[in-house]
């Protein structure tokens, strides 16, 4: 693609191409510098649609990681519509360049105390027979928890199904999400009457952080973003471009030993 010839030109020493196998983006590249690593993922109707950002620092912690996502994201948005891979090239430099990404160091005296353990989920919802109130509930719960998520869903309208969660914060934040799911009225059945989830499953859940071998870790999440999805193939694109695919052990993308939502985490 023409473009990404032309940001090979510009950033030689950072940029690389990055091949595509399935049909969800029209093409992908990577760019590192500084033990950061940014991939972006154009769409096919790109710029019209917004690229998939996924950044990943192993030295830093997760919140000068999130800080930058957020950064990045910020960048892509107000740019909607238009050409941004130059830019958000630009601007990934600039934050590897000003440390943004670096571990910051407890000032002299200070006593460092561990950061609360931050892990991240797979959860499968059967079905949302009251689609927009369910995902505005999930969303919320989100914010409240301070949890970043990412929910692909099936068909159109107001009853989806094949819904996939992909959730990363901190433990006891994930576990309170959990039980709200288990305990609280989040849908209606059939008649239209409110009632709790009791479809979903547990896929994979882990200490942020971790991933397979020949894999590369998650991608960190920020905010919150609702995507629909038209063939199993796209879906797992869409997860793989997150490092959320291939969560599981051996040949298996997701773990062994699969849990319901409703049984506990």
């Amino acid at each position: 693609m023409q473009r990404l010839a032309v940001l090979a030109a510009m950033f030689p020493e950072e940029l690389a191409e990055e091949e595509v196998a399935h049909t969800a983006a029209a093409s992908a590249f990577l760019v590192r510098s500084g033990g950061a690593a940014l991939r972006v993922s154009l769409p096919q109707r790109y710029p019209l649609q917004l690229p998939l950002l996924s950044l990943s620092c192993p030295s830093a912690g997760p919140e000068p990681v999130a800080a930058a996502s957020r950064t990045l994201e910020a960048a892509v948005s107000k740019a909607a519509g238009e050409e941004c891979c130059t830019g958000l090239v630009q601007t990934f430099l600039e934050l590897v360049a000003a440390g943004a990404l670096a571990a910051k160091e407890a000032p002299p005296g200070e006593i460092v105390r561990d950061c609360p353990m931050r892990e991240e989920i797979v959860i499968v919802i059967d079905h949302m027979n009251d689609a927009p109130a369910y995902m505005r509930t999930l969303e919320r719960w989100a914010s409240e928890l301070v949890c970043a998520g990412l929910l692909l869903y099936s068909d159109a309208g107001r009853r989806v199904s094949g819904v996939m969660l992909v959730m990363q914060g901190e433990a006891g934040a994930l576990t309170a999400f959990l039980q709200r799911l288990r305990s609280e009225m989040v849908d209606v059945d059939a008649k239209g009457r409110r009632c709790k989830e009791r479809c979903s499953t547990v896929l994979c859940r882990r200490p942020a952080g971790t991933f397979k071998p020949g894999y590369r870790p998650a991608a960190a999440l920020t905010g919150w973003r609702a995507a629909r999805y038209a063939s199993a193939e796209e879906r797992d694109a869409l997860l793989d471009d997150v490092g959320m695919l291939h969560v599981g052990s051996g040949a298996e993308r997701f773990g062994v030993g699969v849990s319901a939502a409703g049984g506990g985490p």
